[in-house]
């Protein structure tokens, strides 16, 4: 482990570097998401990424693939509660998360009126997503996000992810959550994962996922994905395939309307 002084800040960062491998990477050949949290908190376990409530703006700038080596950077924020991770390859940062001043608004968000598009069938939380507080961890409640996009992808949109990573060669990789947790369920819990769209762009769409147990939301992700067409070096942002624009921009007007 590396420690530095923050030319800019004047404060104490903390490096440490690790490698990528296999079991970090997904189909499309880049770092599956949940990996990162799992990385840092690996890292950087004072970090309260299992101890809620909290807020984490994350970002995911460049993908990263197998045998990439990171130097993970933690930058305190001056304050108890703040912090900042930085993912750094070649000087060049690659994902970045941080503890938001947004905290305070856990309960606003997840109380707000909900117009859900897709929920899950219920599920109970098993020992093997949970950690040593028998509480489900963060990277687990990733998982469960992104089986639900792709469950919705298919039952809603009519896309299965196979065809549309395999067949048409293209990413849906996500470039930013915005992530308010009140709570992460215990072993024994019965949850859902419910999905809200938000907003349609070109390249991109928007939509909120909320872990529910019953009546009560326990968190709250924004997230924003975009569409890529995967090459042997990387990939590049394309426009979002007509048939899956149309058939979100159907199921944003059905939500809006119930």
């Amino acid at each position: 482990m590396a420690i530095l002084k923050n030319p800019e800040e004047g404060q104490v960062t903390r490096q440490k570097a690790v490698t990528i491998r296999f079991p970090q990477v997904d189909p499309a050949r880049i770092v599956f998401y949940p990996r990162y949290f799992e990385m840092v908190y690996r890292q950087f376990p004072e970090l309260p990424l299992e101890r809620p409530p909290f807020a984490i703006r994350t970002r995911f700038l460049k993908p990263n693939q197998l045998g990439d080596r990171l130097e993970l950077c933690l930058i305190p924020g001056g304050e108890p509660h703040r912090w900042r991770v930085e993912g750094r390859m070649h000087d060049e940062v690659c994902f970045s998360m941080d503890s938001s001043a947004d905290a305070t608004a856990i309960d606003v968000e997840c109380d707000a009126q909900r117009s859900l598009a897709f929920e899950t069938v219920p599920q109970i939380v098993l020992g093997w997503i949970a950690g040593p507080s028998r509480q489900m961890q963060l990277s687990r409640y990733f998982e469960f996000v992104n089986i639900a996009i792709e469950e919705w992808f298919e039952d809603t949109l009519e896309a299965h992810f196979h065809e549309v990573h395999v067949g048409q060669d293209v990413g849906i990789p996500t470039a930013q959550f915005m992530t308010w947790c009140r709570r992460l369920p215990d072993v024994g819990e019965t949850v859902t994962v419910g999905l809200e769209p938000l907003r349609l762009g070109r390249k991109s769409m928007t939509f909120r996922s909320y872990l529910l147990a019953g009546d009560e939301c326990l968190v709250v992700s924004e997230q924003v994905v975009v569409f890529v067409r995967m090459l042997a070096s990387g990939y590049e942002t394309i426009a979002m395939p007509d048939d899956i624009r149309a058939r979100f921009a159907a199921a944003m007007r059905g939500a809006a309307a119930g």
